[in-house]
Formats: structure tokens, C-alpha cells, sequence
């Protein structure tokens, strides 16, 4: 504790020193809150335009807006070829700086199948939802590579404002800037316009394998342990399992053709009956409702025009029973809620009704996004000595809902859940776990944090505590009997039924120990105080007292900064004569 002290005295003389720091120097403070761009190195340098400054700053906006954006005026099926520079164009362009273009694989005929990532951070970890949109699974399904090109690029200028020109836009995207806008700041949107390219190539719907891609993931009904099985699948199948394993969303959609409507899970069903019948998912309640919000925000997809799916979704078992499909893997082994949206009643329709159709689902798409953003329930999991902590790849499970999910890195996590109140339990080695309760509002979803109190370890039979070397270390001031505290939850794990309470124990009194936590042990009552606020409170006039050596330490700084203030007042006076200024009490002479 006393080296915590002179830690202190350092900070307060470092300080002091850049206290110094002549004030003229702050009078051109860098602009903060601009959006950050980058640039390529083989992009335009506007500094090398013999123009003037006005000029630069058209070319400045220019270079941010989509190099080909001519081409967005036309509305047709692009090569693959055409896919990957668009691609490209986006990430230099106008998704400069927000986007990471990435190589998942390739497919079997060697094309290379690529996502990209669209966040304030692209390809760092965040504390934010996780939204997924995959294409082009059906070679002959091929609407969802441009609904899924042309939402990047509707996310990444709206993002960028003005500057990043809103007049390039086909009139329905113009209608979801304002909706859009935030979406990059809410969340980490994950795009793979096309997972079967060959497919594509050859207008089929199986890969270059002849392989039908959504009845080659792993199942539960076939094998309930769901194992990759990489050299068994197909390469697009591999590449995909593999990015959604490293992304975890929160959600997804996938676009496939042939009908209209918003599919939720389960699409297989148990047993040798291959009949269509509903696949109840524990989540059930959810994945409706967020099939629902999809297709209410289509103009016809939930009408009575939809003669087949008046509702606009359907439970996809119900309606035909698949097995090894991507939408019921996701949700069971990444916990990803996936969505399958059939976005026409006819496959590869003319292109010249690609506009109407981006029309109709870019809404829906916008709704299904902002749903998942800002009506879920997220929080974090956090370790209860600092409270600050993540506990990482936590694991939270829902009372009622069989599908646990798991915990980023940050201790981060999101779950669309049914509107109404949920007990959340969240555990981790090493850690008790915790259940809690929290109330999920239809329109603002949830927020709840959990902090995880770690495991005591005692010896065997002796009860006595073994130190913890990588937590905080408290004081023990004072020997008592147990202190009893009522007010506390009966779940805690030192919860005293006998005693009607919590009772806190610990060490000798002035001997330090490494662990700020409570055990019982009452043959030995011993009570601990732990020297962080977001501890407990250690008692008036029982803290470490200040040593001799922090003592001078600090008399060190008071002398110092006396110094100081001299010295800075001497100088004023002898600038002042020089200048032949009045300065205080000292006479100034012109000789």
C-alpha cells in the first residue's frame, strides 16, 4: 500500500510538470469528432491538383464518393468478376475506413468467395450486435448479391453524410439514408453476397460439385454434436461454417428464391417421418416475431396479395422439411438467429426487376437490422473484483429457452429475446454463477450486466483459504465474529442460512492477502476490507497509515512546485524590464 502512495505522489508531481506546457501551445487543438477515412496509397493525392483551396475541397468529397458510381444506375446481374470490383470500389470508396474486405475461401471451381465487414472498427472485436447477410447460396438464386452490394453501399453513405454523395442514390435507398445512418454505429454488419459463385456461372443451383450447399451442414437430427467435419464438406460450405464461427453474429439473413416469404427455424424435424409439420426452436416466440418484423416492413410479403404466406413467414419444417441446412446450424452451434427470406416467387427474375425488388426489401432489410440493434438484449459479464474485468466466452442460458450462447471477448453478448421478463443465469470456470432477472421492452429491448464472483479455493479438510495471486490484495485490519449482513441475496454463495445472512471472513489481523472475496469459515471468524471502492469499505482510521517515505515524497512536490513558481515569476520580471513594463511592486527605468 505504501508503494500505491508514492504511485500517487509520482502522478501528482508528473502533473505538475505538465503544467509547464506554455498555454500558447493549446490554441490549435486538433478537431476531434470527424469521421475517419483512409485513403489507399494508390488513390488520388488532392494536394497534387493545381487548384485552389475550394477546388481541393470538391476534389476532397469526390474521392470519397463510389469511383464507379455510374454504374449503379444500371440495374443487371454482375460477374463474378464485376462482384469482386465492386467490392473493391466500395472499400476504397465510399466505405473507406469503415469496411475490411476478406478472402473466406474458395469455391470449388477456385473462385475466391469474399465478405466484408462494415463498423466503426472493421475486424476488431466490439461491443456491439452482429448482423450477418449471405447470397447466391443457389447458384440459380442470384437477387441476394445485389440487394446485399447495394445495402453496403447505402450503409456506408449514409454514414459518411453529405460529403459522401447522397445525390449518386437510387430513389428507395434515398428514402433510408436518415434510417440508415446509424446503423454503422450500432452494430457490425457482416456481408457475403455469394457463397456458391460456380453455381452462379453456370446458372444451376448445386455447386461445381454438383452439390446442393443448403443440405450439407452438419444436423442435429443426423448427429446432435454437430461436428465441423471440414474435409467432409463442400469448400463454400467449410469457408462459411468457418467465417460464421469466427464472427458469432447475433443475427442473419439469407436470400434464396422461389417464394415469398421470412422462414424461421427449425427446418428439420426429428424422427423417420419425412412429412412437413411445425419444428418448434426453443426460441420460437423470437424468431417469428423477428420473421415477422421483416416481412411487415415488405409491401406485400405479409398481405393477403401473398396468396401462399398471408402472414409473409412461415416455420420452414411446415412448410418442407431439409436437413443439414445453414439457417438451423447457425442458430444451434454460433447461436446466430437466422432468417431465411425468399425474395421472389420466380428464380433469376429479368434483371430489369431488380430495381423493384431492392425497392420492396431494402425496408425490410433496414427493419430486420434496427430490430436486432436496438431491440435485444445485450450487457456483459463482468468480474466482480474490479467490476470492470470482462469474463470472457461466458456462457448465459434463458430460462426456458434450451440454446445457451456464449460471451464475447469483451464479455459482451446480445440475444433477440420474446418482449417480456427473463432469467438469465451466466457462468464461467472458475466462477459462481449468477441468475438474474431483467424485463425485455418490444421497442428497447434490455440491458443487463452480470458480475461473476470467483471460485474460493480451499484446501481439503482445512478449510483455510489459498491465495488468489492475480487478484487485488486487501488489508485484514481486525479479528471479530462473523459479521452478519441480512440485506443481501440468498443466492450468494456465502449465504448463511443458520445466520440469516452473508458472513464475511478472512485473515489475520495485518497480514495482507491477495484475495479481496469472503469465505466462511466461522471457527475462525476473520474479517477483510478490500481497499477499492468498488469493494468493500474499509473502516475510518483502520487504512494504512502514510509512511515516513511518502512523506517526504510529497513535502518533495510542495518544494518543488514553490520552486517552480519562483522561478516562473522571476522570469516574468525580467521580461518585463526588457519590454519596459510596469510588473507588481518593481520599478522599471528606461536609462
Amino acid at each position: 500500500m505504501a508503494f500505491a502512495h508514492r504511485a500517487w505522489a509520482v502522478v501528482c508531481f508528473i502533473l505538475v510538470v505538465a503544467a509547464r506546457v506554455d498555454a500558447r501551445s493549446l490554441r490549435r487543438p486538433s478537431p476531434i469528432g470527424a469521421r475517419r477515412t483512409t485513403l489507399l496509397d494508390d488513390e488520388f493525392d488532392v494536394d497534387s491538383f493545381d487548384v485552389d483551396s475550394k477546388s481541393k475541397a470538391v476534389a476532397t468529397r469526390s474521392i470519397l464518393r463510389d469511383v464507379s458510381s455510374g454504374e449503379w444506375s444500371k440495374w443487371r446481374y454482375r460477374s463474378n468478376d464485376e462482384l469482386a470490383a465492386v467490392l473493391d470500389d466500395l472499400h476504397a470508396g465510399p466505405c473507406a475506413g469503415i469496411s475490411k474486405l476478406t478472402s473466406i475461401g474458395t469455391s470449388a471451381g477456385g473462385v475466391a468467395m469474399r465478405a466484408m465487414e462494415i463498423s466503426t472498427s472493421p475486424g476488431l472485436e466490439q461491443a456491439k450486435p452482429g448482423i450477418m447477410l449471405v447470397g447466391n447460396m443457389h447458384g440459380d438464386e442470384p437477387v441476394g448479391r445485389e440487394l446485399i452490394v447495394r445495402f453496403a453501399r447505402l450503409l456506408c453513405i449514409a454514414h459518411g453524410g453529405e460529403r459522401s454523395g447522397h445525390g449518386d442514390l437510387d430513389s428507395a435507398s434515398k428514402k433510408l439514408v436518415d434510417e440508415a445512418a446509424s446503423i454503422v454505429d450500432g452494430a457490425r454488419v457482416f456481408l457475403v453476397p455469394t457463397i456458391n459463385p460456380d453455381g452462379f456461372k453456370n446458372k444451376r443451383r448445386n455447386n461445381g460439385n454438383s452439390k446442393d450447399l443448403n443440405r450439407d451442414f452438419p444436423d442435429q437430427f443426423n448427429d446432435p454434436s454437430l461436428p465441423d467435419g471440414f474435409d467432409e464438406r463442400q469448400p463454400e460450405t467449410a469457408a462459411i461454417m468457418r467465417y460464421s464461427q469466427s464472427v458469432n453474429a447475433t443475427a442473419a439473413l439469407n436470400f434464396h428464391e422461389g417464394a415469398l416469404v421470412a422462414n424461421y427455424p427449425y427446418d428439420a424435424i426429428s424422427g423417420t417421418n419425412r412429412q412437413a409439420g411445425y419444428a418448434k426452436s426453443p426460441d420460437d416466440v423470437a424468431f417469428k416475431r423477428l420473421a415477422k418484423i421483416y416481412a411487415k416492413a415488405h409491401p406485400s410479403m405479409a398481405t393477403p396479395a401473398n396468396k401462399e404466406f398471408p402472414e409473409g413467414v412461415t416455420n420452414g419444417a411446415r412448410w418442407y422439411p431439409l436437413w443439414g441446412g445453414m439457417q438451423d446450424w447457425h442458430y444451434i452451434k454460433t447461436q446466430t438467429m437466422d432468417v431465411t427470406v425468399e425474395v421472389n416467387e420466380w428464380k433469376w427474375p429479368e434483371a430489369s426487376q431488380l430495381s423493384s425488388l431492392w425497392s420492396e426489401h431494402a425496408p425490410a432489410i433496414v427493419s430486420y437490422v434496427h430490430a436486432v440493434t436496438r431491440k435485444s438484449l445485450t450487457g456483459k459479464v463482468l468480474d466482480s473484483v474490479d467490476g470492470k474485468t470482462p469474463v470472457a466466452s461466458a456462457q448465459l442460458s434463458v430460462a426456458g429457452i434450451d440454446v445457451p450462447f456464449i460471451a464475447s471477448s469483451l464479455g459482451y453478448y446480445a440475444r433477440f429475446l420474446a418482449p417480456g421478463t427473463h432469467e438469465v443465469t451466466a457462468s464461467a470456470p472458475g466462477y459462481y454463477s449468477q441468475t438474474r432477472s431483467v424485463n425485455v421492452d418490444a421497442e428497447s429491448g434490455g440491458t443487463l450486466t452480470i458480475s461473476l464472483r470467483r471460485l474460493e479455493d480451499e484446501t481439503p479438510d482445512t478449510g483455510k483459504v489459498q491465495n488468489f495471486s492475480k487478484q487485488k490484495p486487501s488489508r485484514v485490519v481486525e479479528t471479530k465474529k462473523p459479521v452478519v449482513n441480512s440485506a443481501v441475496d440468498t443466492n450468494d454463495p456465502n449465504y448463511d442460512p443458520e445466520k440469516g445472512g452473508i458472513v464475511w471472513n478472512r485473515g489475520e489481523p495485518d497480514e495482507w492477502v491477495d484475495d479481496g472475496t469472503t469465505t466462511l469459515d466461522v471457527a475462525n471468524a476473520r474479517i477483510v476490507y478490500a481497499p477499492t471502492p468498488e469493494g468493500y469499505v474499509q473502516p475510518w482510521g483502520q487504512g494504512p497509515d502514510i509512511g515516513f517515505l511518502d512523506a517526504i515524497v510529497v513535502a518533495l512536490i510542495v518544494i518543488g512546485v514553490c520552486i517552480w513558481r519562483w522561478r516562473k515569476r522571476r522570469k516574468a520580471r525580467l521580461a518585463a524590464l526588457r519590454e519596459g513594463v510596469q510588473l507588481s511592486n518593481v520599478k522599471v527605468t528606461n536609462d
